[in-house]
């Protein structure tokens, strides 16, 4: 008997693998069927029944329109004379750029490549200074300090050359605290300090500046306290709301020009110096008597 006569005999009910071949759908070479029988997912192209995350090729770009061939002839004549490329001599025989503004740009590219080369200019910064959003001096600054924050010494803490030494220290706190003692412990946030008989732990957020206990004298004479109107309690600078981002790029300028800046802490002490050492949480500053002071980056109010 054929199969119809079965599924007549059958009472018209077709046993489901009869079911299943009759409406399997056909599908393209090397694809596989969904889980749900449903068509594969559109935008996708397939590879060995798999999606490769790639959408199909879309229409192609029009054509570049040509130079009309007295404007090339031009161009030509140009860059035989002028020696820049043929491409760069194009805008200046269609009038949209002068000789003079294309041989800048390719002095310019020339620059930036070899500092590239060097190793003194970021290709970040670099693209900005062709497109003529930066000036290269000021890509430059920005490329030795991005070099400067991935080398070690500029997460540097000098407690820690306080503590191996074994030198003793001064430190400002907030709420005009004056403390000195031997640093027996440097952590990342905080420090121990042994004054006297006494050893005290002190967060670092708590903390102004600090200096060599030696240098007492010649410190104090230097710093311009602040009033009594402007004490701060203990922990204000711990919130991130109460502090005030001088960028690097302030401290590094003077730091390579060489001049002295005006510090005032958030209670408005105020102390003058030069930079000798940047680093992510402390600035060293240098006294015209020749002193050094680690100004804590956090405890900032202004900087001219």
């Amino acid at each position: 008997m054929n199969d119809d006569r079965k599924l007549e005999e059958a009472g018209g009910n077709a046993p489901e693998s009869v079911v299943s071949q009759e409406k399997k759908t056909e599908l393209p070479a090397g694809a596989e069927a969904t889980p749900d029988g449903a068509e594969p997912a559109k935008g996708a192209e397939r590879r060995k029944g798999r999606p490769t995350g790639r959408r199909p090729a879309g229409p192609p770009r029009p054509p570049r329109p040509k130079v009309p061939p007295e404007v090339f002839a031009k161009a030509k004549q140009i860059a035989e004379k002028s020696g820049i490329p043929v491409g760069w001599a194009i805008p200046v025989a269609q009038g949209e750029k002068t000789l003079s503004e294309q041989l800048l740009r390719l002095r310019l590219r020339d620059q930036v490549n070899a500092l590239q080369a060097q190793g003194a200019l970021t290709p970040r910064y670099a693209s900005e200074v062709l497109k003529g959003n930066l000036d290269i001096e000021r890509a430059k600054a920005e490329s030795r300090l991005i070099a400067m924050k991935h080398q070690e010494v500029y997460y540097k803490c000098h407690f820690q050359d306080f503590a191996e030494q074994g030198q003793s220290v001064g430190v400002a706190l907030v709420g005009k605290r004056l403390l000195y003692g031997t640093v027996t412990l440097n952590d990342k946030y905080a420090i121990k300090l042994k004054s006297g008989e006494e050893e005290l732990l002190l967060d670092k957020h708590d903390m102004k500046f600090y200096f060599a206990a030696g240098d007492k004298k010649q410190v104090l004479k230097q710093v311009t306290w602040g009033d009594k109107e402007t004490v701060l309690e203990q922990s204000h600078l711990k919130r991130l709301k109460h502090r005030v981002d001088i960028k690097a790029r302030v401290y590094l300028d003077a730091k390579e020009q060489d001049k002295a800046i005006t510090w005032q802490t958030v209670e408005n002490d105020v102390l003058r110096g030069k930079v000798v050492f940047l680093g992510r949480w402390e600035v060293v500053l240098e006294t015209a008597k020749g002193v050094k002071v680690v100004m804590l980056r956090h405890a900032v109010k202004a900087v001219t």
